[in-house]
């Protein structure tokens, strides 16, 4: 599977990019913020990544903005990619609000690795 990885701390992007590469996963990217990942789906027009796993607690601009703006993007640009939302928030608020702007799933740092990989498989099968 494709996969872009959005998280502006180094070192949860570099974890997360090993892991989801031990496990088969071809890693499209990992942006380090909104705007880069924005770039970074624009320059992969012509091969979309499977699926985005982001951060959702970023400066400048957070995964919600940040979906939200993917979601409105053409489905040949990358709107309908399957999202899982990843964050330290743990609220209930945080959640709905992740579904709300288009995340499929929501995981709370540290993730569960095998229940990580189980639902990219998930989501990749149902789209």
């Amino acid at each position: 599977l494709k996969i872009m990885i959005v998280e502006d701390d180094p070192d949860s992007c570099e974890v997360l990019q090993l892991f989801l590469e031990q496990c088969g996963g071809q890693i499209q990217g990992c942006a380090m913020s909104a705007k880069e990942a924005l770039i970074i789906l624009h320059k992969l027009k012509n091969n979309l990544p499977d699926i985005i796993v982001s951060d959702l607690g970023m400066s400048e601009e957070d995964g919600y903005t940040l979906m939200s703006r993917i979601r409105n993007l053409p489905t040949d640009e990358g709107g309908k990619i399957p999202a899982i939302a990843l964050s330290a928030f743990t609220s209930t608020e945080n959640k709905r609000k992740a579904f709300e702007v288009g995340f499929q799933k929501y995981h709370t740092k540290p993730f569960e690795p095998d229940l990580l990989v189980k639902e990219i498989l998930a989501i990749a099968k149902n789209n």
